[in-house]
């Protein structure tokens, strides 16, 4: 959080630690809880998933059952601003933490920070954590995946201003904008 442009607002400097969550999108919790209730009683719903790829699937758990809604359906309930939004692994917090990628039960966690990494150290000493090393192929695939998203927005950015140069909040240079644009 330090690190951000956004630093000298918010009184950001009296904050001692930030965890920040993965994110590829959020729901526009209204919007979509009204249709999940012509599916569903809301009130018996325990748990959401999305599994991985080759899935495409959104499921909804209760008690008793399950339903799968093609994420298809599901995806014109995501937040505009999820559209724009270039950070899937929370870059400026100084822990990341989140499920995907991972493996099944466990999160991966991103050390970001001096800070970041006494508190996991000090929570592993503790007992209250348990940890392990991220194989190498899940940790590629997390950064395409972050990558991925990266791209996905700015090509948005691109298409809502009508520039290459006019990246809304952006500052990048010439060089990374075409890279990070390139397909």
């Amino acid at each position: 959080m330090r690190a951000s442009p956004l630093e000298n607002r918010n009184n950001v400097d009296k904050l001692s630690l930030v965890i920040g969550l993965f994110c590829t999108w959020a729901l526009d919790y209204r919007d979509f809880a009204a249709f999940l209730a012509g599916k569903t009683p809301l009130d018996r719903v325990s748990k959401f998933d999305i599994p991985p790829p080759p899935a495409n699937v959104f499921q909804v758990f209760s008690e008793s059952t399950s339903l799968s809604i093609p994420l298809d359906e599901v995806r014109r309930f995501i937040r505009p601003s999820c559209n724009v939004c270039l950070d899937m692994t929370a870059e400026f917090a100084d822990v990341s933490v989140g499920a995907a990628e991972g493996i099944e039960g466990w999160n991966t966690l991103v050390l970001r920070s001096e800070r970041g990494k006494e508190l996991v150290e000090a929570a592993r000493a503790a007992g209250v954590i348990e940890t392990d090393a991220l194989p190498d192929e899940n940790l590629s695939h997390l950064k395409g995946a972050s990558l991925g998203k990266r791209r996905r927005a700015l090509a948005n950015i691109r298409r809502i201003t009508g520039s290459d140069d006019d990246l809304l909040y952006l500052e990048l240079s010439a060089e990374t904008r075409d890279r990070l644009l390139a397909d």
